[in-house]
């Protein structure tokens, strides 16, 4: 997934989740090598979901929606 849609996503997250929720992008190492992905965490809690932009790259191509893609992770989290 590009750099572009991987912003357009985060926003598109942060829009679902609501106000209460930071969205952040981190770099998590990985035994293949680090993977970008997205830092969901509600206010006040100590822990968080990392979400990762490449899985719904297939989505995306398929021709769904930014905010589609973005309701569905907001939905896992």
């Amino acid at each position: 997934m590009e750099k572009e849609d991987k912003i357009r996503l985060q926003k598109a997250i942060e829009k679902s989740l609501g106000e209460q929720w930071e969205v952040k992008p981190i770099t998590v190492p990985k035994v293949n090598g680090p993977r970008d992905g997205l830092r969901c965490r509600h206010e006040g809690d100590k822990h968080a979901l990392v979400i990762y932009p490449d899985d719904y790259a297939g989505m995306l191509a398929s021709g769904e929606s930014m905010a589609d893609i973005g309701r569905y992770a907001a939905g896992l989290v």
